[in-house]
């Protein structure tokens, strides 16, 4: 990799990391950063810096992105504890499965 494969984006407001990452993550932002890319999903998306650092955004108020980071943290947290419940589930399954074809349940 080169230092050109990296963008330094900063703002003139103060901006929640944690909510710049997850606004980042949305399908109206990528579509917005699409028009300003070349090459493809499949492969990787490159960022033409001249068109790029003229794209405009709005950011709600330094405590709403807080208040929005906090509820999306939260969110990915429950998230990523019912997947892990989820994948106990299928393992206690598959040790059920294998109890029951091998007759010892």
């Amino acid at each position: 990799m080169t230092s050109a494969d990296y963008i330094v984006l900063k703002s003139k407001n103060n901006v929640n990391p944690i909510f710049f990452s997850h606004l980042f993550q949305t399908e109206k932002s990528l579509n917005k950063f699409k028009n300003y890319s070349q090459g493809s999903l499949l492969e990787r998306l490159r960022l033409m810096y001249p068109q790029f650092s003229d794209i405009k955004m709005a950011f709600p108020s330094y405590e709403e992105q807080e208040k929005i980071a906090n509820l999306l943290t939260f969110v990915d947290n429950k998230i990523e504890l019912i997947e892990k419940k989820y994948q106990t589930y299928l393992d206690f399954k598959k040790y059920l499965m294998q109890q029951i074809f091998t007759n010892k349940l």
